[in-house]
């Protein structure tokens, strides 16, 4: 995979550039980057913003997070945000030859798009600070320290994207948003899916479906053999939880063979 930069400068005035691996049939025009060009000069650039493209993934992010990484760290997170994306169009059986723009544009910003976290082309639920330098640099910000993305509120958001309102049962709507992100973790970061799918509401978590399941269990509903509760106040029993989205560890045990793709000996059954 070749890694391409373009320069531009605005009105004699402002500096910007972006560090893509598209494929060369996207492209008006590129430059091929060098290992040396990128680690003795580009990471240092003084422009304020740069952008990272490729085929499937956009992202925006301050140039003064990028200097503690080198041009083989940068190829290897491009590549794999890529693999990331296939992922996502294959969980939800959209072809990427089906799709005509980025998976998803994401960056950070003075404020986030809305009151609470969201959606957004660009989604934007991380804040920048700026001091009398400029923006303050944060190398170790999730954005750019982590290959695959491992922020559970940005495939969060990102699930409300990809799953469509029929994709839902009544309930559902803030659990199985989450699911997304244990595939990934799974087949593309190659973690057990058990580990997997206890990080994907929070990577800190430790509700495996085994133990979501006892985590109903345990409630007055299931002992008095009631459903879920569903009412978006604080005894709801699906929302933003592991337990409301468990089952499709089940689901897809069963029916994984017809819908997800065999990814060696990385992937297993569900």
């Amino acid at each position: 995979m070749i890694l391409r930069f373009l320069l531009f400068t605005l009105c004699n005035a402002l500096t910007v550039w972006f560090l893509t691996n598209r494929s060369v049939s996207a492209m008006t025009s590129t430059k091929t980057t060098t290992k040396d060009e990128w680690d003795n000069e580009l990471r240092y650039s003084p422009a304020p913003w740069a952008d990272f493209v490729t085929d499937k993934f956009f992202m925006q992010v301050p140039t003064s997070w990028l200097a503690l990484r080198d041009f083989d760290y940068f190829e290897d997170l491009l590549i794999k945000r890529d693999q990331a994306m296939t992922g996502v169009s294959e969980l939800v059986g959209v072809p990427i030859s089906k799709r005509n723009d980025y998976l998803i544009y994401v960056q950070p910003d003075l404020h986030i798009r809305a009151d609470a976290y969201g959606v957004g082309y660009p989604q934007i639920n991380n804040l920048v600070f700026s001091g009398a330098d400029g923006i303050e640099a944060d190398p170790n910000h999730w954005m750019v320290a982590s290959p695959y993305i491992e922020n559970a509120v940005f495939w969060h958001e990102l699930g409300h994207c990809i799953l469509g309102l029929n994709d839902y049962y009544r309930g559902e709507t803030e659990a199985i948003v989450n699911f997304p992100y244990a595939y990934i973790r799974q087949v593309h970061v190659g973690l057990d899916f058990d580990t997997a799918f206890a990080g994907s509401f929070n990577e800190q978590g430790n509700f495996t479906p085994d133990y979501s399941m006892m985590h109903w269990m345990v409630t007055e509903n299931f002992r008095d053999g009631k459903e879920m509760d569903y009412s978006a106040t604080e005894n709801d029993q699906m929302r933003y939880q592991n337990r409301g989205y468990a089952k499709c560890k089940y689901i897809h045990f069963e029916f994984a063979f017809m819908l997800l793709p065999p990814r060696g000996s990385i992937y297993t059954p569900f």
